[in-house]
């Protein structure tokens, strides 16, 4: 009874893969395949589990890049978790707040210096491991210098586990008074977030223009919720009216 059932499975499974469109089914995408996630800009992959910590870095150009963090663990990741926890709570910085789009020195100010510690550790123990084993050429890509002529480079960033709730994007090393870093990623690279590669893969698929639908916009203002009023929901709604009618 089983092997008939594992042969009845084998040839099903010879059946879809041979319609086209469906070579891949239920098998490992290839590198070549996950490299066009990087279309945009190289993708990092960190890797954090209780065994060992890990970054790979995809791109187009490149083959799969392994960078291992030595100085990194789960369990430190996992106190890093809490630890930006307690600093908003003490800070009185709502969840919502925290996930606005704030600039790095303005954040490294605001929560004093446990703050500048943290992003000075996700500096030391991700960023600059990044930096000091990538290859020249990768590298070349990312030291820019920062001119009106020229733009950042496009970096994404795919974490895992309890780096997902830590700020990455912000790392670096910064003054006492928080006003300006003297090292930081976002001097050097435009840092953007992937749940997953497929995700990349997905959003980069774009639809024929004969097939696209005439563009519409939905955005609903919720001003006041239990516990957490958005004051100005009402002015930002007004404001992307204002800039879609445009």
């Amino acid at each position: 009874m089983g092997r008939r059932l594992a042969d009845e499975w084998e040839s099903l499974l010879k059946t879809v893969r041979a319609t086209p469109g469906f070579e891949g089914f239920l098998q490992p995408r290839p590198y070549s395949e996950l490299a066009k996630a990087a279309q945009s800009g190289p993708v990092v992959v960190l890797n954090v589990s209780k065994l060992r910590c890990d970054a790979f870095v995809v791109s187009q150009s490149e083959p799969l890049l392994h960078i291992p963090l030595k100085c990194f663990s789960y369990t430190r990741a996992d106190e890093l978790q809490r630890l930006i926890t307690e600093l908003l709570s003490n800070a009185r910085v709502h969840v919502r707040e925290a996930e606005r789009s704030v600039r790095p020195h303005k954040a490294a100010n605001s929560s004093g210096p446990g703050f500048r510690k943290l992003l000075a550790e996700l500096w030391n123990t991700i960023v600059k491991q990044l930096k000091d084993h990538l290859p020249l050429r990768v590298w070349n890509e990312w030291d820019h210098t920062i001119n009106e002529a020229l733009t950042l480079p496009h970096i994404w960033w795919c974490p895992t586990g309890p780096l997902t709730f830590l700020p990455i994007h912000t790392a670096g090393i910064y003054d006492a008074t928080g006003a300006e870093p003297t090292e930081s990623l976002a001097d050097l690279v435009v840092s953007l977030y992937t749940p997953t590669l497929t995700a990349l893969l997905l959003a980069s698929t774009r639809i024929p223009s004969q097939q696209c639908k005439p563009f519409q916009l939905l955005a609903i203002s919720q001003p006041s919720t239990p516990g957490a009023p958005l004051p100005h929901a009402v002015q930002e709604l007004q404001l992307i009216q204002d800039h879609i009618l445009l």
